[in-house]
């Protein structure tokens, strides 16, 4: 059984975390860089990055245009 909890059916907050810390590190922002840009502290960097904390369009549309990436990659 998956002990990830999902708003969205079919939505893998795991998978989204991996490719959100893949797309950071292809532009070598640290966690606390990409945590001042999206003015969020760095630890709810650490939750999303790990599939654990929920997120808002909002934020997912600010770390788009932080990353310079549509959003079709996350």
């Amino acid at each position: 059984m998956n002990d990830t909890k999902t708003s969205i059916q079919g939505f893998d907050p795991r998978g989204f975390g991996k490719r959100l810390q893949n797309a950071r590190k292809a532009y070598s922002i640290t966690q606390d860089e990409f945590a001042e840009r999206l003015r969020v502290g760095r630890n709810h960097i650490t939750r999303m990055e790990r599939g654990i904390r929920v997120y808002s369009i909002d934020l997912l549309i600010e770390i788009s245009v932080a990353l310079k990436a549509q959003q079709t990659i996350f």
